[in-house]
């Protein structure tokens, strides 16, 4: 297999779209990350010739997984939850100093 002028634009982009995902703030920005990492990942493997690994990814990361984690953020945000860290008092209080 040669190497074209688009295996380096899949490979970075591969790249910036995995670092997206894991270090920008949000959960939705993260989870529609994964998402378009998983779609290119299809091109990559439909380039090194193994199409039915790309069916596979495409219907179970980006797709189910994507669905799947979309669901999840919704109910998560109907829940409301205290962090210890913004509650007004200090740590010496909750330890009884």
């Amino acid at each position: 297999m040669t190497v074209t002028g688009v295996d380096p634009i899949l490979a970075v982009a591969l790249l910036l779209l995995a670092g997206g995902a894991v270090g920008l703030p949000g959960l939705f920005r993260s989870i529609v990350l994964y998402v378009a990492f998983g779609l290119v990942l299809v091109l990559v493997w439909v380039r090194l010739g193994v199409p039915d690994i790309g069916l596979a990814e495409v219907a179970l990361a980006a797709g189910v997984t994507g669905v799947l984690l979309m669901v999840s953020l919704r109910e998560a945000e109907d829940v409301d939850i205290d962090l210890p860290w913004e509650d007004d008092r200090s740590a010496h209080e909750d330890l009884g100093d």
